[in-house]
């Protein structure tokens, strides 16, 4: 998060870096309003905000590329009344041996678009997620990263990162831009692109959690395209397995897009997420803050396109374990060239003291948005 000044002077130094005969910098912008009726303390309540993201990218040449974004969120009523974000500043540089890239942005591990045991890096096994984004994990996070390609589908990776992305149930960090060398991260992967199948294994040492964490991942093509990934944390200093099978993450997902040919467009995913020795009983009281779930949950998603400028999906996220869930239902318009106008409802249901439940804040949500990119 950024002051509105730091923001600006980042936006006209950009601008001022781009004298005539350099690359051509290229802007996109996209805007949206959203308006929302919520469940508050058994009552609605209304609230508005605007959302805004600028994006310059840059190429020096075919090697050489560069990207900055900036997100700014403004919500009457709220104190300080406009957030400045910088979700990605990033340069990338391709050697005739490798590609290297530096700075603020995300790699894709494993597989999984909501679940993702893979993921050791920003973490793909939470609940908490905002069904209402095009890609609720869109986290990123300051990193070097070396890719070296080995053949066709085939490469290995290596990356290091002064912090780790926050998760659920992190102490707060104290904003210090200095790290201690032992607090540093690191690790790397090798995905190998076999007649089908793509085979991936890593492993990520995190010296803040003091953890190795090893993960395998699978992803295939038959009727529908499948994928699964399973990882393990383990403590630096050692533990038994009692203790470390808590830290067993499995998940695995399917999805397919169907042409329906003149009625229009179905896709249909569905993924799972494991802790094969988590949680298994419903707890009564409800779940420790923080917690990841119980041992079990799962995603669905089926959006139906009859054309290009409509669609409509119902997206879920249940908890088996307690029978609690959440519902989201969204309907699309592209009224003119680059404007949409989408309208959401979500809703939960399950126990006061499920993972998801009836009878608390935000259980009901109307939202409504108008959203302009250009």
């Amino acid at each position: 998060m950024v002051s509105a000044r730091g923001a600006l002077f980042g936006v006209v130094l950009l601008c001022l870096l781009a004298p005539p005969g350099f690359p051509e910098l290229k802007t996109t912008a996209e805007l949206s309003t959203i308006a929302a009726a919520t469940s508050v303390g058994g009552a609605f309540c209304f609230s508005g905000s605007a959302e805004g993201r600028l994006t310059f990218q840059a190429e020096a040449s075919r090697e050489v590329k560069g990207l900055v974004e900036i997100d700014a969120t403004v919500t009457p009523g709220s104190m300080p009344e406009a957030v400045f974000e910088v979700p990605r500043a990033y340069l990338k540089a391709r050697f005739p041996w490798f590609r290297l890239t530096a700075g603020k942005t995300r790699l894709s591990w494993g597989a999984g678009f909501v679940f993702d045991a893979g993921d050791v890096i920003f973490g793909g096994m939470t609940p908490y997620l905002d069904l209402t984004q095009a890609d609720p994990r869109d986290k990123t996070a300051w990193l070097a990263s070396v890719y070296v390609p080995l053949g066709d589908f085939s490469f290995f990776e290596a990356v290091g990162l002064p912090l780790m992305p926050p998760q659920p149930g992190d102490p707060s960090g104290t904003g210090s831009p200095y790290f201690p060398f032992d607090s540093l991260n690191a690790g790397g992967r090798a995905v190998a692109g076999l007649t089908g199948i793509t085979l991936e294994a890593g492993y990520l040492y995190s010296g803040g959690r003091k953890t190795h964490t090893p993960y395998l991942s699978v992803q295939t093509s038959l009727y529908f395209d499948l994928y699964a990934a399973a990882s393990l944390g383990i403590p630096e200093s050692g533990a038994t397995w009692d203790e470390l099978s808590g830290s067993l993450h499995v998940s695995w997902g399917l999805y397919r897009a169907f042409d329906l040919g003149g009625p229009g467009d179905l896709s249909v995913r569905a993924e799972a997420a494991f802790v094969p020795c988590g949680e298994w009983g419903e707890i009564s009281g409800g779940l420790p803050a923080g917690s990841l779930g119980y041992g079990a949950l799962v995603f669905t998603d089926f959006t139906y396109a009859p054309s290009d400028a409509f669609a409509a999906s119902a997206r879920s996220l249940l908890s088996p374990v307690d029978t609690s869930g959440l519902v989201l239902l969204e309907v699309s318009w592209q009224a003119f060239q680059g404007f949409w106008i989408l309208v959401d409802g979500l809703a939960m249901f399950g126990d006061d003291d499920d993972l998801f439940g009836w009878g608390r804040d935000a259980d009901l949500a109307f939202l409504v948005t108008l959203r302009y990119r250009f």
